[in-house]
């Protein structure tokens, strides 16, 4: 669980939040799984030189929609990646990675196992605050209309 949850609640987070965003977006919209897989192995020998991580490629699941763009609206993406089921809390169901067009603005949202069982949708900000936005019921197409709304809201924010 160590390693699982440095990847889905500081490396994720803190990677996407820097110089390396853009390119660590790309990588995963082309390498699904088995970049994931390799940051694990990564973190992993950090903390045990004999490290496996437990989890194939094929654990991953990705799917990614595209909201805006019409009557000259900006684009907003948002990937969704279904995790391994989470052994216990607070690991992650999913993890939801936004950007615009020129990932020049990331959110990261994870659905989270809580200690109830129950999920929650939470989030991660550039200066590490974990964010809670509360239970999380809906199904995965809500869900995700969900996240692409809490998206849109801190992009008009930082605009304005």
């Amino acid at each position: 669980m160590e390693v699982r949850y440095l990847l889905e609640h500081k490396f994720l987070p803190q990677v996407l939040f820097s110089a390396q965003g853009k390119k660590t977006v790309i990588l995963l919209m082309n390498e699904h799984g088995s970049v994931l897989v390799r940051m694990m192995e990564l973190l992993g020998s950090k903390l045990d030189p004999h490290y496996r991580c437990p989890y194939r490629a094929e654990d991953y699941r990705f799917s990614g929609r595209v909201y805006g763009g019409e009557d000259g609206t900006a684009k907003s993406y948002v990937l969704r990646i279904d995790m391994p089921a989470p052994e216990s809390p607070p690991l992650c169901h999913a993890v939801y990675i936004c950007h615009d067009e020129n990932c020049a603005h990331i959110c990261y949202y994870t659905l989270e196992e809580s200690l109830d069982g129950a999920r929650c949708l939470c989030g991660w900000s550039p200066d590490g605050c974990h964010i809670n936005y509360g239970p999380a019921g809906e199904g995965p197409d809500e869900l995700t209309v969900r996240v692409a709304g809490l998206y849109a809201a801190r992009r008009r924010q930082k605009l304005h």
